[in-house]
């Protein structure tokens, strides 16, 4: 049997400063942060968080798909996300969302991209 406490030791075992780094990652318990950015058409946008999310929540309310990238460059040939679509990305580390829309793309707004992430 395993001493009590082992899994601490690689960390200090300092189990309040544990506690307080695991209350700072969990989803929701910050509140969400939008990105913010621009869509112009047939192009590279980045859309940016304040900080950087380990959860982020897509929805494409657009007419049209929205292909993406995490973190680097998208093209038109990049993962889509369909009109309708809602998608939650979890454990991701993530400071920009690339997107490559074929029309005029809004931000968190009723027809467009809504992007959420969350620390």
């Amino acid at each position: 049997m395993a001493d009590p406490g082992t899994g601490a030791h690689e960390s200090g075992g300092n189990l309040d400063l544990i506690k307080a780094d695991l209350d700072t990652i969990v989803p929701g318990v910050q509140g969400w942060i939008a990105a913010t950015g621009v869509g112009t058409a047939a192009q590279d946008n980045s859309l940016t968080f304040a900080s950087q999310v380990r959860k982020v929540v897509l929805y494409n309310s657009a007419s049209v798909p929205v292909p993406i990238e995490f973190d680097q460059t998208a093209t038109a040939n990049s993962f889509p996300i369909q009109p309708g679509q809602y998608m939650v990305f979890d454990d991701i580390l993530c400071t920009v969302i690339h997107v490559f829309p074929s029309a005029t793309l809004t931000l968190n707004t009723s027809g467009g991209l809504y992007v959420k992430g969350w620390k």
